[in-house]
Protein backbone atom coordinates (compact mmCIF):
# COMPACT_ATOMS: atom_id res chain seq x y z
CA UNK A 1 0.00 0.00 0.00
CA UNK A 2 2.94 2.37 0.65
CA UNK A 3 4.75 1.35 -2.57
CA UNK A 4 7.67 -0.18 -0.68
CA UNK A 5 9.85 -2.96 -2.06
CA UNK A 6 8.23 -6.33 -1.30
CA UNK A 7 11.65 -7.70 -0.33
CA UNK A 8 11.60 -5.40 2.70
CA UNK A 9 8.35 -6.98 3.86
CA UNK A 10 9.74 -10.47 3.24
CA UNK A 11 12.83 -9.72 5.32
CA UNK A 12 10.67 -8.34 8.14
CA UNK A 13 8.55 -11.52 8.09
CA UNK A 14 11.76 -13.57 8.35
CA UNK A 15 12.93 -11.55 11.36
CA UNK A 16 9.56 -12.05 13.06
CA UNK A 17 9.80 -15.82 12.48
CA UNK A 18 13.33 -15.85 13.97
CA UNK A 19 12.15 -14.05 17.12
CA UNK A 20 9.12 -16.38 17.36
CA UNK A 21 11.35 -19.43 17.12
CA UNK A 22 14.34 -18.34 19.22
CA UNK A 23 12.69 -15.88 21.61
CA UNK A 24 15.85 -13.75 21.07
CA UNK A 25 16.16 -10.15 19.86
CA UNK A 26 17.34 -9.53 16.31
CA UNK A 27 18.82 -6.47 14.58
CA UNK A 28 19.16 -5.55 10.93
CA UNK A 29 19.59 -2.50 8.73
CA UNK A 30 17.05 -1.45 6.12
CA UNK A 31 17.78 0.70 3.11
CA UNK A 32 14.74 2.79 2.09
CA UNK A 33 14.15 5.54 -0.42
CA UNK A 34 12.17 8.66 0.52
CA UNK A 35 9.75 10.50 -1.75
CA UNK A 36 12.59 12.65 -3.10
CA UNK A 37 14.59 9.61 -4.15
CA UNK A 38 17.16 9.92 -1.37
CA UNK A 39 18.46 6.79 0.33
CA UNK A 40 17.71 6.45 4.02
CA UNK A 41 19.13 3.85 6.41
CA UNK A 42 17.36 2.55 9.51
CA UNK A 43 18.52 0.24 12.27
CA UNK A 44 15.64 -2.11 13.14
CA UNK A 45 15.46 -3.97 16.46
CA UNK A 46 12.81 -6.59 17.20
CA UNK A 47 12.67 -7.83 20.80
CA UNK A 48 10.51 -10.50 22.50
CA UNK A 49 8.40 -9.61 25.55
CA UNK A 50 6.60 -11.94 27.94
CA UNK A 51 3.50 -11.02 29.92
CA UNK A 52 2.58 -12.01 33.44
CA UNK A 53 0.63 -15.00 32.18
CA UNK A 54 3.27 -16.13 29.66
CA UNK A 55 1.74 -14.09 26.89
CA UNK A 56 4.24 -13.56 24.06
CA UNK A 57 4.65 -10.10 22.56
CA UNK A 58 7.17 -8.42 20.28
CA UNK A 59 8.26 -4.80 20.33
CA UNK A 60 10.08 -3.09 17.44
CA UNK A 61 12.34 -0.06 17.35
CA UNK A 62 13.57 1.94 14.35
CA UNK A 63 16.50 4.36 14.41
CA UNK A 64 17.42 6.65 11.53
CA UNK A 65 21.16 6.03 11.03
CA UNK A 66 21.47 7.74 7.62
CA UNK A 67 24.08 10.21 8.82
CA UNK A 68 25.99 7.50 10.66
CA UNK A 69 25.90 5.33 7.53
CA UNK A 70 27.14 8.23 5.41
CA UNK A 71 30.00 8.78 7.85
CA UNK A 72 30.80 5.06 7.78
CA UNK A 73 30.80 5.01 3.97
CA UNK A 74 33.06 8.07 3.88
CA UNK A 75 35.40 6.40 6.36
CA UNK A 76 35.47 3.27 4.22
CA UNK A 77 36.11 5.35 1.12
CA UNK A 78 39.04 7.09 2.82
CA UNK A 79 40.39 3.78 4.10
CA UNK A 80 40.30 2.41 0.56
CA UNK A 81 42.08 5.49 -0.77
CA UNK A 82 44.67 5.22 2.02
CA UNK A 83 45.15 1.52 1.36
CA UNK A 84 45.49 2.20 -2.38
CA UNK A 85 48.01 4.99 -1.83
CA UNK A 86 49.99 2.76 0.57
CA UNK A 87 49.99 0.00 -2.04
CA UNK A 88 51.32 2.38 -4.69
CA UNK A 89 53.99 3.71 -2.32
CA UNK A 90 54.74 0.17 -1.07
CA UNK A 91 54.11 1.20 2.54
CA UNK A 92 52.61 -0.75 5.42
CA UNK A 93 52.13 0.03 9.10
CA UNK A 94 52.25 -2.09 12.25
CA UNK A 95 51.16 -1.66 15.84
CA UNK A 96 52.17 -3.60 18.97
CA UNK A 97 50.26 -3.56 22.27
CA UNK A 98 52.71 -4.82 24.95
CA UNK A 99 50.06 -5.33 27.65
CA UNK A 100 48.09 -7.81 25.53
CA UNK A 101 50.97 -8.83 23.21
CA UNK A 102 48.65 -8.04 20.32
CA UNK A 103 50.25 -7.29 16.93
CA UNK A 104 48.49 -5.56 14.04
CA UNK A 105 49.61 -5.40 10.40
CA UNK A 106 48.08 -3.36 7.61
CA UNK A 107 47.38 -4.88 4.20
CA UNK A 108 50.50 -3.09 2.94
CA UNK A 109 52.75 -5.21 5.16
CA UNK A 110 51.21 -8.42 3.85
CA UNK A 111 51.89 -7.19 0.29
CA UNK A 112 55.50 -6.30 1.11
CA UNK A 113 56.14 -9.61 2.90
CA UNK A 114 54.35 -11.49 0.09
CA UNK A 115 52.15 -13.52 2.44
CA UNK A 116 48.39 -14.26 2.62
CA UNK A 117 46.64 -12.50 5.50
CA UNK A 118 44.05 -15.30 5.60
CA UNK A 119 46.77 -17.86 6.34
CA UNK A 120 49.35 -15.99 8.41
CA UNK A 121 48.46 -13.98 11.52
CA UNK A 122 50.61 -10.96 12.47
CA UNK A 123 53.60 -12.28 14.41
CA UNK A 124 56.93 -10.79 15.48
CA UNK A 125 58.43 -14.27 15.68
CA UNK A 126 57.48 -14.96 12.07
CA UNK A 127 58.75 -11.54 10.97
CA UNK A 128 62.17 -12.22 12.52
CA UNK A 129 62.42 -15.41 10.43
CA UNK A 130 62.22 -13.27 7.29
CA UNK A 131 65.19 -11.05 8.22
CA UNK A 132 68.24 -11.47 6.01
CA UNK A 133 70.92 -13.48 7.88
CA UNK A 134 73.48 -10.69 7.43
CA UNK A 135 71.07 -8.09 8.90
CA UNK A 136 69.32 -10.09 11.62
CA UNK A 137 71.75 -9.39 14.48
CA UNK A 138 72.02 -5.70 13.58
CA UNK A 139 68.22 -5.35 13.50
CA UNK A 140 67.65 -7.13 16.82
CA UNK A 141 70.36 -5.12 18.61
CA UNK A 142 68.93 -1.89 17.22
CA UNK A 143 65.36 -2.70 18.25
CA UNK A 144 66.45 -3.72 21.77
CA UNK A 145 68.32 -0.44 22.09
CA UNK A 146 65.42 1.78 20.97
CA UNK A 147 62.96 -0.18 23.14
CA UNK A 148 65.17 0.37 26.15
CA UNK A 149 65.63 4.09 25.50
CA UNK A 150 62.13 4.63 24.04
CA UNK A 151 63.32 6.83 21.21
CA UNK A 152 62.23 7.27 17.58
CA UNK A 153 64.25 5.36 15.03
CA UNK A 154 64.83 4.84 11.33
CA UNK A 155 66.60 1.72 10.10
CA UNK A 156 67.28 -0.03 6.80
CA UNK A 157 67.58 -3.79 6.46
CA UNK A 158 66.82 -6.69 4.12
CA UNK A 159 64.26 -9.46 4.24
CA UNK A 160 63.84 -12.69 2.29
CA UNK A 161 60.16 -13.27 1.51
CA UNK A 162 58.60 -16.77 1.51
CA UNK A 163 58.81 -16.58 -2.30
CA UNK A 164 62.58 -16.17 -2.07
CA UNK A 165 62.72 -12.49 -3.07
CA UNK A 166 65.25 -10.23 -1.33
CA UNK A 167 63.80 -6.82 -0.45
CA UNK A 168 65.29 -3.69 1.06
CA UNK A 169 63.13 -2.25 3.84
CA UNK A 170 63.07 1.18 5.46
CA UNK A 171 61.42 1.06 8.89
CA UNK A 172 60.55 4.14 10.97
CA UNK A 173 58.82 4.50 14.33
CA UNK A 174 58.13 7.42 16.71
CA UNK A 175 58.50 5.14 19.76
CA UNK A 176 55.89 4.55 22.45
CA UNK A 177 52.47 6.18 22.05
CA UNK A 178 50.12 6.51 25.02
CA UNK A 179 46.63 5.17 24.53
CA UNK A 180 44.12 7.95 25.08
CA UNK A 181 42.02 7.45 28.21
CA UNK A 182 44.19 4.63 29.55
CA UNK A 183 47.47 4.18 31.37
CA UNK A 184 48.75 1.84 28.69
CA UNK A 185 50.73 2.49 25.54
CA UNK A 186 51.42 0.90 22.19
CA UNK A 187 54.13 1.04 19.57
CA UNK A 188 53.49 2.15 16.02
CA UNK A 189 55.72 2.04 12.98
CA UNK A 190 55.84 2.14 9.20
CA UNK A 191 57.84 -0.01 6.81
CA UNK A 192 58.45 0.82 3.16
CA UNK A 193 59.73 -1.40 0.37
CA UNK A 194 62.67 0.59 -1.07
CA UNK A 195 64.08 -2.27 -3.17
CA UNK A 196 63.65 -0.47 -6.50
CA UNK A 197 65.19 2.71 -5.10
CA UNK A 198 68.18 0.86 -3.64
CA UNK A 199 68.74 -1.11 -6.84
CA UNK A 200 68.58 2.12 -8.83
CA UNK A 201 71.10 3.73 -6.47
CA UNK A 202 73.41 0.74 -6.74
CA UNK A 203 73.10 0.73 -10.54
CA UNK A 204 73.78 4.48 -10.62
CA UNK A 205 76.81 4.11 -8.34
CA UNK A 206 78.12 1.29 -10.54
CA UNK A 207 77.52 3.37 -13.66
CA UNK A 208 79.28 6.39 -12.12
CA UNK A 209 82.21 4.21 -11.08
CA UNK A 210 82.41 2.79 -14.59
CA UNK A 211 82.17 6.27 -16.12
CA UNK A 212 84.85 7.59 -13.77
CA UNK A 213 87.19 4.71 -14.63
CA UNK A 214 86.74 5.42 -18.34
CA UNK A 215 87.09 9.19 -18.16
CA UNK A 216 90.04 9.29 -15.77
CA UNK A 217 92.00 6.94 -18.03
CA UNK A 218 91.01 8.73 -21.22
CA UNK A 219 93.72 10.59 -23.17
CA UNK A 220 91.06 13.20 -23.98
CA UNK A 221 90.23 15.89 -21.41
CA UNK A 222 86.48 15.73 -20.62
CA UNK A 223 84.94 18.79 -19.00
CA UNK A 224 81.35 19.67 -18.15
CA UNK A 225 80.36 23.32 -17.73
CA UNK A 226 77.08 25.08 -17.01
CA UNK A 227 75.59 27.86 -19.12
CA UNK A 228 77.58 30.48 -17.17
CA UNK A 229 80.82 28.71 -18.26
CA UNK A 230 81.64 27.43 -14.75
CA UNK A 231 83.24 23.98 -14.54
CA UNK A 232 81.02 21.27 -13.01
CA UNK A 233 83.24 18.27 -13.72
CA UNK A 234 86.66 17.53 -15.17
CA UNK A 235 88.51 14.25 -15.54
CA UNK A 236 91.68 16.25 -14.99
CA UNK A 237 91.78 16.57 -11.19
CA UNK A 238 93.81 19.77 -11.15
CA UNK A 239 95.55 22.25 -13.37
CA UNK A 240 99.04 21.98 -11.95
CA UNK A 241 98.19 23.76 -8.69
CA UNK A 242 96.87 20.78 -6.68
CA UNK A 243 93.45 22.40 -6.54
CA UNK A 244 90.09 21.32 -7.92
CA UNK A 245 88.83 22.81 -11.16
CA UNK A 246 85.20 22.50 -10.04
CA UNK A 247 83.49 25.89 -9.82
CA UNK A 248 86.24 27.69 -11.77
CA UNK A 249 85.48 29.96 -14.76
CA UNK A 250 86.58 28.13 -17.91
CA UNK A 251 87.69 31.17 -20.00
CA UNK A 252 90.24 32.02 -17.24
CA UNK A 253 92.31 29.05 -18.47
CA UNK A 254 92.32 30.22 -22.10
CA UNK A 255 94.84 32.59 -23.66
CA UNK A 256 93.43 36.12 -23.70
CA UNK A 257 93.53 36.42 -27.50
CA UNK A 258 91.30 33.32 -27.80
CA UNK A 259 88.73 34.02 -25.06
CA UNK A 260 86.26 35.89 -27.25
CA UNK A 261 86.42 33.10 -29.83
CA UNK A 262 85.70 30.48 -27.14
CA UNK A 263 82.75 32.45 -25.75
CA UNK A 264 81.29 32.82 -29.24
CA UNK A 265 81.51 29.06 -29.82
CA UNK A 266 79.90 28.36 -26.42
CA UNK A 267 77.06 30.79 -27.19
CA UNK A 268 76.47 29.10 -30.54
CA UNK A 269 76.18 25.72 -28.82
CA UNK A 270 73.76 27.05 -26.16
CA UNK A 271 71.53 29.07 -28.51
CA UNK A 272 71.37 26.78 -31.54
CA UNK A 273 72.31 23.39 -30.13
CA UNK A 274 75.16 23.19 -32.64
CA UNK A 275 78.31 21.11 -32.03
CA UNK A 276 81.16 23.48 -32.90
CA UNK A 277 84.89 22.82 -32.61
CA UNK A 278 87.83 25.19 -32.20
CA UNK A 279 91.62 25.27 -31.66
CA UNK A 280 92.65 27.22 -28.54
CA UNK A 281 95.74 28.01 -26.52
CA UNK A 282 95.84 27.80 -22.72
CA UNK A 283 97.38 29.93 -20.00
CA UNK A 284 98.38 28.81 -16.54
CA UNK A 285 101.35 27.36 -14.63
CA UNK A 286 104.65 26.93 -16.42
CA UNK A 287 104.00 23.26 -17.13
CA UNK A 288 100.58 24.08 -18.60
CA UNK A 289 101.37 27.34 -20.36
CA UNK A 290 101.06 27.75 -24.14
CA UNK A 291 99.40 24.39 -24.64
CA UNK A 292 97.30 24.03 -27.75
CA UNK A 293 94.26 21.80 -27.87
CA UNK A 294 91.39 21.01 -30.20
CA UNK A 295 88.02 21.39 -28.42
CA UNK A 296 84.68 19.91 -29.49
CA UNK A 297 81.63 21.38 -27.73
CA UNK A 298 78.55 19.18 -27.23
CA UNK A 299 75.31 20.60 -25.74
CA UNK A 300 73.27 18.51 -23.25
CA UNK A 301 69.53 19.28 -23.38
CA UNK A 302 66.69 18.75 -20.91
CA UNK A 303 63.29 17.22 -21.71
CA UNK A 304 62.09 20.55 -23.10
CA UNK A 305 65.01 20.85 -25.52
CA UNK A 306 66.75 23.57 -23.52
CA UNK A 307 70.53 23.30 -23.15
CA UNK A 308 71.42 22.61 -19.50
CA UNK A 309 75.15 21.93 -19.68
CA UNK A 310 77.97 21.61 -22.20
CA UNK A 311 80.40 18.71 -22.56
CA UNK A 312 83.83 19.71 -23.84
CA UNK A 313 86.20 17.16 -25.35
CA UNK A 314 89.73 18.58 -25.55
CA UNK A 315 92.60 16.87 -27.37
CA UNK A 316 96.18 18.06 -26.83
CA UNK A 317 97.56 19.20 -30.21
CA UNK A 318 100.62 21.03 -28.85
CA UNK A 319 103.07 18.72 -30.65
CA UNK A 320 101.18 19.11 -33.91
CA UNK A 321 101.11 22.87 -33.45
CA UNK A 322 104.84 22.87 -32.73
CA UNK A 323 105.51 20.92 -35.93
CA UNK A 324 103.30 23.35 -37.85
CA UNK A 325 105.16 26.32 -36.38
CA UNK A 326 108.54 24.68 -37.16
CA UNK A 327 107.39 24.00 -40.72
CA UNK A 328 106.20 27.59 -41.16
CA UNK A 329 109.50 28.84 -39.75
CA UNK A 330 111.43 26.59 -42.13
CA UNK A 331 109.33 27.76 -45.09
CA UNK A 332 110.03 31.37 -44.12
CA UNK A 333 113.76 30.67 -43.92
CA UNK A 334 113.70 28.91 -47.30
CA UNK A 335 111.81 31.82 -48.82
CA UNK A 336 114.29 34.23 -47.27
CA UNK A 337 117.25 32.26 -48.66
CA UNK A 338 115.53 32.04 -52.04
CA UNK A 339 115.02 35.80 -52.10
CA UNK A 340 118.65 36.37 -51.18
CA UNK A 341 119.76 34.00 -53.94
CA UNK A 342 117.54 35.72 -56.48
CA UNK A 343 118.92 39.10 -55.38
CA UNK A 344 122.50 37.79 -55.76
CA UNK A 345 121.59 36.36 -59.15
CA UNK A 346 120.14 39.71 -60.19
CA UNK A 347 123.33 41.52 -59.14
CA UNK A 348 125.48 39.04 -61.09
Amino acid sequence: ERNKDLKIGEIRDQKHEIVNATKQAVEWIEELTDKNGNKKYYLRILKPLFGDYEEFFKVGFGFDITQLKAAEQELQRREKLLSFSHSLAKIGYWAIYPETEKVEWSDGIYEILEIDKEIRKPSLRFFFTLLHPDDKLMYQDHILDVNRLNKPYSIEYRIITPRGNIKYILEQSPGKINEEGTSGYFRFGVIQDITESRKSQEALAKSEKHFKAITENSPVAITEIDTTYKIKYSNRADYGKNESLTGKFLPDFIAEEHRDLLKQKLRDAIESGAVPDVNLKTVGPADKSNYWFHMTIGPVKDNNGKVETLILLSEDISERKKHEEDREKLIKEINHKYNELMQFNYIV
